[in-house]
């Protein structure tokens, strides 16, 4: 039938159908006609005209409801798509998904059809780069399959595409978790052997080596090659041969890895897939290279992966070459081989416009090749300068590293999983080591400034930026998701089941879906967030410096130390021998912590304080006062370092110290609604603790909250048995002051930080409040509090962290088990000081010289008194 044959053919059903019948006609005449309709080889717009008519004559008949009419929007989105107006495919798809979803409620109709109506809304998203409405399309897609128990290949599509975006962007947890659900689902459905389901496997595996779960890794990908072996499927044995090597590397056993992937190469030849060979050879010829530094062996293996390799694969291949002849000190080879690099996704194009094109694009699989070659060729100028000591490669390097930085804070904003956002953060904290040695071989101590604050509790002022931007009735249903997710997670020790991992998903597609709202809702999120992602010199002598005298920052990187010193007249960057400066700090942690040995070997801690003391300040006195101390790493108290050997002085006695997660935490949350709080003082003290925790009582610790209660004249106190897990989340938000005297521990079996009450204890995890708390300080005199696990590249994850993620400004913590007499006086003393009006860090230092002062000779051990530190804002 032609074109002509067939509009006739429309012409006279429709006619025929107004004059014979008079009448609306059966809904199975649409659905026939608009099938007809599909089956016809009829041009794009010709049948779009006939598909809008239908859609006129449907809802004159009031058929708007019904599947026949999903149908008909479905394939009015298809034609939008198929013309290029991607807006108004989405929004034909969109209504059709509405209908769907009722009659697929009532059982009118299959999950097939609601899963194809995602898929079809994720062709439209990947022309208009609206990932993240992409990757819920695919969840959805995902959840309906294990809900209904049903299988097909848009559903294996759905699951193989948001595992490689995952891995992509670095989300391994979230990946581990999808993949785990996906090869549960296919395995019901005996789709075990598919080429999706060794896909699903492959991510699974690099993904638990990413995270450091090698051996989980290695027998998942042993059990792989022995079953394709059984199977004879080459090139399935050639991927999971290289996935076992890769695995083998993370685990340092460089000749077996080698012998992994020479295998990976000769499967996937035999299979015919280059890719497959070109991963293999890259992979190889890096471990020969830098592993088994037989560099001579590496360089024609690299030219051989070459002549497999697409042009992603390229960029790695090539730059992995640039740094041989780096390493040779063949300069003008090495940067021929990084523009070679880049040519290889565009010709002539250089490092700034590809950072530029991938903020734009958004695509997370050339992000990690190109960020990491380009960051190599940024290290290239570094060694070029060394070498020639011409600044203009200092210059091209910091330029380099700028743009990725911009680049780096992109791509945090897509990824979901705090762990795996935290890998992210720990990965680029070799970016900041390099652009940080740059801005000091330039005396530039501004842009140094920078990438100090970039490199420190990035994650941290997210949490709280998105917090002040989301309104309370949004924060309340955000809160009460991640609680749900946070009990599954609990329950399973941070490894999802796969009957709970559906759940856990669906949670989390929650949750996305309710953050893209508020989002949609305020234009401006995005930029909002990204707005404070700087804070200026200017700014931090204006607010922060108005009342303290010096600011200090630390950066602790692989290789170097540095410290950055802010006054009110000057900045000065020093860069410190790190082996020295870890030696150091490792000793005197280890004797101030320790009673018996700093009793033992006072005049060694005494000698490790001074030495620690000098090659920080190097001869920098800073006048006497308050003073700011932002650390890079673990906290180490600064209060007792002797800046005198005779007569002994510690800080202390001239500075009151404290602590902060940056400069930007510090300007960012100098305010708190006071509003809500309902009382000003909230005490716990369990005293006894339930037989299964196995601690020791706390005699006297309800006395001493009992002193502290009567300086506070609206408060509220729980002790013994009413000092209760829950009666603690119920009220200690509402309160401006809290005091916890109590148990902790750094790290529990799931990783994390624990807190005891009298019935229960507290993960730091459990910390997600309804609305933001009233809460100004939290004092947590308990053994240990400050400690927990650390994050390159973002602190401490410990309970004064928590609390400062969840908006409480300021705390006061034990870095290491005190003794409990000495620890409740220093406390009242702090109140004491507090309640005559002083600040919190002049409180807190006057309560350790008066302990000091009034006490025996062994309380003036710092043993006793360094312990709580002060950490956030100070006023």
């Amino acid at each position: 039938m032609d074109v002509k044959q067939f509009l006739i053919a429309v012409i006279f059903f429709f006619g025929s159908i107004n004059t014979l019948l008079g009448q609306c006609p059966d809904k199975v005449f649409f659905w026939n006609r608009i099938q007809q309709l599909r089956a016809q080889q009829v041009p794009v717009p010709e049948q779009m005209k006939e598909l809008q008519e239908l859609n006129m004559k449907m809802k004159s008949c009031g058929f708007q409801n019904d599947s026949a009419y999903a149908f008909l929007l479905q394939r009015i989105g298809v034609m939008y798509y198929l013309q290029g107006n991607y807006q108004d495919a989405i929004a034909s798809t969109k209504e059709a998904i509405k209908i769907i979803k009722i009659n697929y409620s009532k059982g009118y109709t299959t999950p097939e059809r609601l899963i194809h109506l995602y898929q079809n809304l994720t062709f439209s998203y990947d022309y208009l780069n609206l990932r993240t409405e992409k990757n819920q399309a695919l969840d959805s897609c995902i959840v309906i399959s294990e809900r209904a128990n049903y299988l097909d290949d848009d559903v294996m599509n759905a699951l193989e595409d948001r595992l490689v975006y995952l891995f992509n962007v670095g989300d391994y947890h979230r990946c581990i978790g999808i993949a785990n659900l996906g090869l549960n689902i296919i395995n019901k459905f005996g789709r075990d052997t598919t080429q999706f389901a060794q896909n699903i496997l492959t991510w699974k595996i690099n993904a638990l080596n990413e995270i450091g779960e090698d051996s989980i890794a290695e027998l998942e990908a042993r059990n792989a090659i022995k079953h394709f072996l059984q199977v004879g499927n080459m090139r399935s044995i050639g991927t999971y041969y290289s996935a076992l090597g890769i695995v083998l590397e993370h685990q340092k056993k460089f000749k077996d890895a080698v012998q992994a992937f020479q295998s990976g190469y000769e499967y996937n030849l035999k299979s015919g897939h280059k890719p497959g060979c070109a991963a293999a050879l890259g992979e190889m010829a890096y471990v020969i290279s830098h592993k088994l530094h037989e560099r001579s062996k590496a360089r024609p293996i690299y030219f051989k992966a070459l002549l497999y390799a697409d042009s992603i694969q390229a960029i790695n291949i090539l730059g992995n070459l640039a740094n041989e002849f780096l390493i040779d000190g063949k300069f003008d080879i090495a940067f021929s081989f990084f523009q070679r690099a880049f040519d290889s996704i565009h010709v002539g194009t250089n490092e700034l416009r590809l950072l530029a094109d991938l903020q734009k694009k958004n695509n997370p699989t050339q992000a990690t090749y190109i960020v990491g070659v380009v960051l190599d060729k940024g290290s290239a100028c570094l060694a070029a300068y060394r070498q020639t000591n011409d600044s203009d490669y200092l210059r091209r390097a910091q330029s380099i590293f700028s743009s990725a930085d911009k680049l780096i804070s992109e791509l945090k904003l897509v990824q979901s999983e705090t762990q795996s956002r935290l890998f992210w953060r720990k990965s680029s904290l070799r970016l900041y080591e390099n652009a940080i040695e740059a801005c000091y071989l330039l005396h530039d101590t501004t842009s140094a400034f920078y990438f100090f604050e970039k490199s420190k509790s990035v994650l941290l002022i997210d949490q709280l930026d998105e917090q002040h931007l989301i309104k309370e009735s949004d924060q309340a249903e955000l809160s009460d998701l991640k609680k749900k997710i946070a009990q599954i997670e609990l329950k399973n020790e941070g490894q999802t089941h796969p009957s709970q991992a559906a759940e856990l998903i669906n949670l989390k597609l929650e949750l996305d879906s309710v953050m893209g709202k508020i989002k949609m809702r305020n234009p401006l999120y995005i930029q909002n967030l990204n707005s404070k992602d700087f804070i200026s010199i200017e700014a931090v002598r204006k607010y922060i410096l108005k009342d303290h005298e010096a600011l200090i920052e630390i950066f602790n990187g692989d290789s170097s130390i540095y410290t950055l010193v802010i006054t009110k007249s000057q900045m000065l960057i020093r860069k410190i021998e790190k082996d020295i400066y870890d030696s150091l700090v490792t000793k005197y942690t280890e004797l101030v912590s320790d009673s018996r040995l700093i009793n033992k070997q006072t005049a060694e801690f005494q000698k490790i304080s001074f030495a620690l003391y000098q090659i920080i300040f190097d001869d920098n006195r800073l006048p006497p006062g308050r003073i700011i101390i932002s650390p890079g790493g673990n906290y180490f108290p600064f209060e007792c370092l002797i800046t005198r050997e005779k007569p002994l002085r510690y800080m202390v006695q001239d500075y009151a110290i404290s602590y902060t997660y940056s400069a930007r935490y510090l300007l960012g949350n100098s305010i708190t609604n006071d509003s809500r709080a309902s009382k000003n003082f909230m005490g716990i003290a369990p005293v006894n603790y339930f037989q299964a925790s196995g601690l020791n009582t706390l005699p006297g610790s309800d006395e001493s909250m009992e002193r502290i209660y009567s300086q506070f004249n609206n408060g509220t106190k729980f002790s013994g048995s009413q000092a209760t897990k829950q009666n603690f989340l119920n009220e200690y938000f509402k309160h401006q002051v809290v005091q916890l005297y109590t148990h902790a521990a750094d790290n529990s079996n799931n990783g994390e930080p624990i807190i005891y009450f009298s019935d229960s204890l507290m993960y730091l995890s459990e910390l997600i409040p309804g609305l933001e708390p009233a809460t100004r300080l939290i004092v947590i005199s308990a053994c240990e509090s400050g400690s927990g696990k650390l994050y390159e590249g973002e602190g401490v994850f410990s309970f004064n962290r928590g609390f400062a993620a969840i908006g409480v400004p300021s705390s006061v913590t034990n870095l290491w088990s005190v003794d409990d007499k000495s620890t409740y006086r220093i406390t009242e003393l702090f109140y004491r000081h507090i309640a005559n009006g002083e600040p919190y860090d002049i409180a807190l230092q006057l309560a350790k010289n008066e302990f000091m002062n009034s006490g025996s000779k062994d309380d003036q051990l710092p043993y006793y008194w360094a312990g709580p530190v002060l950490v956030g804002v100070t006023n």
